[in-house]
């Protein structure tokens, strides 16, 4: 039996404490021959992570430092959603007296929350679980999240400000081993609370930026036809057979586009809104904006905001092609949004103005 799967199945559950939610955390282990594997495997409690421990016989385990939706795709995916994340400092052992600091400047800025305390072998290390209050948009909670750290850590000196506020940050597992073999275990054997409040969300608005949303865009709407329009179609989980949509209601080729958060099927065949309304139905896609405003829009340009954090326009994934109803009136303004995203589409009889009217829309998103 190899020497790293004695250790563990002898120390069985002795040491082993992981961060809270641990189903959605990545688990990254480094095998013996110094690759990577992530763990597939949704990892619950202690136990399943022994299990694992066993199986791989890694020399060092980490898990992220952050919670995420989709943990499997912190990695991979730019646009996975932050559920929330815990500030993580690591440092040499002489400058131990920093923990301290943090915890002071902490109770200075009323944050409350409870922390853990430890030594992998190779330093010291803090969890801070912070009591923070719940923003509900994920790119407004990241920066949120991201910005009150840099608040606690930015006055300290020796604190690696980069790595402490970086979000897909991995870090040890509390009653693993490391590759000299010493054990990453706590100081503390449990959570400590220490005292405080909830920042009030007045008072955090004032010192954290507020994020705000930029891009253009135009409506389902026909113009220059009498209240026609075309389906536009969007989806945030899976997408439903569109060759039976397409079937039900005579419709022409689906183009199938792709932002950040969402697909959006375009078809350039006119019809009316209550045509419409039975369509989505059909389909059942997003329908808050036509139920509140009576039409439906589809972005034209890049998503900026005043962080950085941004999305290219719509790009097209898929074309579901149907030429049954190529001779009946398709839309010219919507031709033209397909043609002005790149794509390469003609048809022979069009309807409508040369091009929709284009808005621009600007909204805090914190």
């Amino acid at each position: 039996m190899d020497e790293r799967k004695i250790i563990y199945t002898n120390n069985s559950l002795k040491h082993l404490k992981l961060k809270p939610d641990p189903q959605h955390r990545l688990f990254k282990f480094q095998l013996q021959n110094f690759s990577w594997v992530i763990v597939r495997e949704q990892i619950r409690n202690e136990k399943q992570l022994l299990k694992q421990l066993i199986r791989f016989q890694p020399l060092n385990v980490f898990s992220s430092v952050s919670t995420w939706l989709n943990p499997l795709n912190i990695e991979t995916e730019k646009d996975n959603i932050l559920l929330d994340s815990l500030l993580y400092i690591d440092i040499d052992s002489h400058k131990k007296s920093i923990l301290k600091q943090v915890r002071d400047r902490m109770k200075d800025l009323k944050i409350a929350g409870e922390w853990d305390y430890g030594n992998s072998g190779n330093g010291f290390f803090d969890y801070y679980n912070l009591n923070l209050i719940p923003v509900q948009n994920p790119e407004a909670r990241y920066i949120y999240h991201q910005g009150i750290k840099k608040q606690i850590i930015s006055k300290l000196k020796d604190v690696d400000i980069p790595i402490s506020i970086d979000m897909e940050r991995v870090s040890r597992v509390i009653g693993t081993y490391n590759e000299g073999e010493n054990l990453c275990h706590s100081l503390k054997g449990r959570l400590k609370s220490f005292k405080g409040k909830k920042k009030e969300k007045k008072e955090i608005e004032k010192k954290v930026p507020k994020l705000y949303y930029s891009y253009k865009f135009i409506t389902n709407v026909v113009e220059g036809t009498n209240n026609l329009c075309v389906p536009i179609l969007k989806f945030k989980g899976k997408l439903p057979d569109l060759r039976k949509v397409q079937e039900k209601f005579k419709l022409s080729t689906f183009y199938l586009l792709e932002t950040h958060n969402s697909k959006i099927a375009i078809c350039l065949k006119v019809i009316d809104k209550n045509r419409l309304k039975k369509i989505m139905n059909f389909a059942k896609c997003e329908s808050n904006a036509f139920e509140k405003y009576g039409f439906i829009w589809v972005r034209t340009s890049k998503m900026i905001t005043n962080h950085g954090l941004k999305d290219d326009k719509p790009r097209l994934i898929k074309m579901i092609i149907n030429k049954k109803f190529d001779k009946e009136p398709h839309s010219r303004p919507h031709l033209d949004l397909l043609k002005h995203l790149g794509i390469k589409v003609n048809h022979p009889n069009l309807v409508g103005n040369e091009k929709n009217k284009v808005y621009m829309a600007k909204f805090k998103g914190f």
